[in-house]
């Protein structure tokens, strides 16, 4: 039988879970340390499959609140990285146990560093079980993988660079297209929607074309709403559908048609690979690339 642990042992029933775990181990958390993640998996066994499902910011990178080398942890495990940008919980399951709480992968929320945070992990009853690995399946089979190139991306993105203001998670592009935000960080003539891109942002001062497209195109993906939209276009869908779509995140000022018409203009020309995009009968269509037969 499991030995109990405290609430405010988390580390410890984690390690324990790990140790445990004979076939799978899931973990979910939006802030991973590497270094706390490779002392948690030195306890899973050789062979067990490793999913970890978390969210990858650049400012929460740049804070120090999590690390992007947890990729190459778990690629060095055989194991799968997911990302869900708009995850908040905690979840740590083997095929035989679960813990759920407040506590990250890091040294603070485990409790393994000297001013660590209160945090707890519990195992959740019998009639939630189901509801919680029902909850992780979900995570599993929405969440986007990364791939060595995406994490090249942000890898090459946090190079120097120093943190940002505020964090724009939610951000969608005024801008009818990229290249006018581009100008206004550059200081040249642009639309008054490129400068207001350009505060939302918060882009740190410096950087140079090829950087510049990068921060963009990672400000996109790391939006909540972009993930949805990639969910709702796993069947082809015409320019009036996504807008009326888009138009429950959008303020009551704006145009949904202006700005998925600006949307889609980002999207095919900083993501090129992930959208596939067509014109027939003088309507547009979008779907997500991964969705496609």
């Amino acid at each position: 039988m499991t030995r109990p642990h405290t609430l405010d042992d988390p580390g410890s029933a984690l390690v324990e879970l790990a140790r445990g775990a004979t076939g799978s181990m899931t973990l979910v958390a939006p802030f991973v340390k590497a270094a706390t993640l490779q002392q948690v998996l030195d306890h899973v066994a050789t062979g067990v499959d490793i999913v970890l499902v978390t969210r990858w910011r650049l400012e929460e990178f740049v804070s120090g609140v999590s690390d992007v080398e947890a990729f190459e942890i778990i690629a060095n495990r055989g194991g799968r990285l997911l990302l869900c940008p708009d995850l908040h919980a905690k979840i740590f399951m083997s095929e035989h146990q679960c813990l759920v709480g407040s506590a990250n992968l890091t040294a603070k929320g485990l409790g393994w560093a000297t001013a660590s945070n209160l945090e707890l992990l519990v195992t959740p009853s019998s009639e939630q079980m189901s509801q919680v690995r029902a909850l992780v399946r979900e995570l599993v089979a929405t969440s986007e993988m990364v791939t060595t190139e995406l994490f090249e991306a942000f890898r090459a993105a946090l190079e120097g660079v120093p943190r940002p203001e505020r964090a724009q998670s939610d951000w969608l592009p005024h801008a009818n297209e990229p290249s006018q935000v581009i100008e206004a960080y550059f200081g040249r003539p642009s639309t008054s929607e490129a400068k207001r891109d350009l505060v939302a942002l918060a882009l740190p001062a410096g950087l140079n074309d090829d950087q510049l497209q990068t921060q963009l195109s990672l400000a996109l993906f790391a939006s909540p709403v972009i993930l949805r939209l990639q969910r709702y276009l796993s069947k082809p869908r015409r320019f009036g559908e996504v807008s009326q779509w888009l138009k429950q995140y959008l303020g009551e000022e704006d145009d949904p048609k202006q700005r998925w018409d600006a949307l889609m203009n980002w999207l095919l020309e900083l993501q090129p690979d992930r959208w596939h995009y067509s014109r027939p009968n003088f309507t547009e269509i979008m779907q997500h690339a991964q969705s496609k037969d």
